[in-house]
């Protein structure tokens, strides 16, 4: 059976089932097991063929059409539909186009109503673009016309039930991003650690993922035993064992114009990094090449040894 005589099968099926009626799921499956007996009597329709026409009716009935099977795939993270012209999904990181499409731009916005209808919102001509979350946190996306030209467009991005970890994201080779302003709640990394910017942030990541050596680039080479920009004889230190009174008397005020994102948040950091055996290295960020230094093992800015670290 070719994709038309399909379609013609379908509508002449829905057709004969009366859905002005308020039915169940069990209701609905068993008028169209009806009428697919019915029709299989007039034509031969194999058992899978059976099953799937049973399955995509009622789908096209109660349902989001070719879409439901896509979204009850857990491993579908994201939907994509490009009007008629084709559907793609992403799956495990990894972008796919299927061989199945809307016939129709009609049954697409019928899905797209639906799906709006859930998030309580409304899409039409007058208000074409729609940004919503389905009941399950996925994120949807619609532009109908006359801002989409080709037809409508609809995205669906779910997100995994098990957010990804630090270490999940290391094992897949990725390279995590944390941002200081990212922050929503600084419950959760407990009051004592109440974070206010970067480099206390970084230190924190760095004890949550047992890192040996965290690198703080500033636009200052190091720690000095003096601030280098008001003093001449201020000479690097080029490694730190202990963080001592004098260390943070050198850093400067939190409130001062040094300590404030400063040399003062950097010893609070190396303070965080060491407790828990971790080397930290301030260096000069205007460098990056002092990062291949590091990495051989080769002396750059200043050194906070935690126990661990090994460049």
């Amino acid at each position: 059976m070719d994709k038309e005589e399909n379609l013609k099968l379908q509508e002449s099926i829905m057709e004969k089932i009366d859905l002005s009626c308020q039915m169940s799921e069990e209701e609905v499956r068993e008028r169209i097991d009806e009428q697919i007996k019915q029709e299989s009597k007039k034509r031969c329709l194999e058992v899978a063929e059976r099953e799937r026409l049973r399955k995509e009716i009622f789908h096209s009935i109660r349902q989001l059409g070719i879409l439901q099977e896509l979204i009850e795939n857990p491993e579908i993270t994201e939907i994509m539909v490009n009007g008629t012209e084709g559907i793609f999904i992403e799956r495990n990181g990894k972008l796919h186009k299927l061989d199945i499409s809307f016939d129709s731009p009609e049954k697409l916005r019928h899905v797209i109503w639906q799906i709006t209808a859930d998030c309580n919102r409304v899409v039409n001509e007058a208000s074409p673009i729609v940004d919503a979350r389905l009941s399950d946190g996925a994120r949807v996306n619609v532009v109908l016309d006359p801002v989409a030209v080709n037809g409508p467009i609809l995205t669906i991005r779910r997100f995994p039930k098990e957010p990804f970890t630090m270490e999940r994201l290391l094992e897949l080779n990725a390279l995590p991003i944390v941002n200081e302003n990212d922050a929503v709640a600084t419950d959760e990394v407990g009051e004592s650690t109440t974070i206010g910017e970067n480099d206390t942030l970084a230190a924190i990541v760095a004890e949550c993922v047992g890192a040996d050596l965290l690198i703080l680039l500033s636009d200052i080479d190091g720690l000095y035993t003096a601030d280098p920009r008001k003093d001449e004889h201020a000479a690097l230190i080029p490694e730190v064992g202990e963080i001592t009174p004098e260390l943070w008397e050198r850093a400067g005020d939190p409130g001062s114009a040094l300590g404030t994102g400063g040399m003062h948040t950097k010893l609070k950091a190396a303070e965080i990094a060491m407790a828990c055996g971790c080397d930290m290295i301030i260096a000069n960020g205007r460098r990056p090449e002092l990062l291949y230094d590091i990495s051989a093992g080769r002396p750059a800015g200043t050194r906070f040894v935690g126990g661990r670290g090994q460049a």
